[in-house]
């Protein structure tokens, strides 16, 4: 076994994909990505492994290019959509209702 480490130490950074291919790989995925047919409970958890392989490939997206980047994958009709949603939010200042722009 003690032979056996050193071997196996060496030869580790080989099978890590570089950092630079990890981040082609997730940027590539994050354009592919469509909502096309798929309901928004099918297209969530695609969208939310796509946006977490950016994170930790090391490419950090901002909230407004997230925000932008759904609202182009969605499609038309669901944007429109998306943009006319209004919620109450519980705030210190008491309630309120906020779009998402």
């Amino acid at each position: 076994p003690d032979a056996v480490h050193p071997l196996v130490l060496d030869r580790l950074p080989e099978r890590r994909p570089m950092l630079l291919e990890r981040q082609n790989r997730a940027e590539a995925a994050w354009h592919v990505l469509t909502k096309g047919d798929l309901t928004a409970l099918q297209f969530l958890p695609r969208w939310e492994e796509c946006a977490s392989e950016l994170e930790l490939a090391g490419v950090q997206l901002s909230d407004r290019q997230l925000l932008l980047g759904y609202l182009l994958k969605v499609g038309d009709a669901q944007r429109a959509e998306v943009l006319q949603d209004r919620r109450w939010y519980h705030e210190a200042g008491g309630d309120a209702v906020r779009g998402v722009l």
